[in-house]
């Protein structure tokens, strides 16, 4: 069980659809932040995430999945986890739609290398981001990087309970049996 942020409720993970517990087996896991302008990618063992890097959102979301795969392959992660940008009520959003259009994708992308993706509730990840940059100069450019590593280490910190697994197509799972 978690703790909302802002309204320090407790949330009830166990209501995510198809939830699966993720523990630190899939470990070095690849935070991500996606946006329509800008995608915060992280790099986690577990705990203390460090940001990567801040991708121009170029508006393919099939490009950027394949970007976020290639950094998960270089980085040899087991996992990916892909903030999920709740309304505040819990409801999906506008960006939340958005969000699992490109998790599918990603996991479409991830599937050759067998790793899952993940979706992870992520409310007010970027405003804790931007409590943590308070003052710096560069966090306008590092914001994103910072709000996917508030998700992942969210995410470790309630052992992955309630996370919501990404399934890939079955071309996808087609195409990689036949790689293999």
């Amino acid at each position: 069980l978690g703790v909302d942020r802002a309204a320090g409720e407790p949330l009830d993970r166990a209501q995510a659809p198809r939830a699966i517990a993720l523990s630190r087996d899939l470990v070095p896991a690849l935070g991500v932040d996606f946006g329509t302008v800008r995608v915060g990618v992280c790099v986690g063992a577990g705990y203390a995430a460090r940001p990567l890097e801040v991708l121009k959102n170029d508006g393919s979301m099939e490009a950027m999945a394949t970007r976020c795969a290639a950094t998960s392959r270089r980085e040899r992660c087991k996992g990916i986890v892909v903030g999920l940008p709740l309304a505040r009520d819990g409801t999906e959003s506008e960006q939340s739609v958005l969000t699992r259009l490109f998790a599918g994708m990603l996991a479409d992308a991830a599937c050759a290398d067998g790793v899952p993706v993940l979706l992870w509730d992520e409310r007010y990840s970027s405003r804790e981001a931007e409590a943590l940059l308070d003052g710096r100069k560069d966090a306008a450019d590092v914001l994103d990087a910072v709000a996917a590593c508030v998700i992942l280490d969210d995410f470790f910190a309630e052992d992955g309970a309630g996370a919501e697994n990404v399934e890939p197509s079955p071309a996808a799972r087609a195409a990689a049996a036949a790689a293999a």
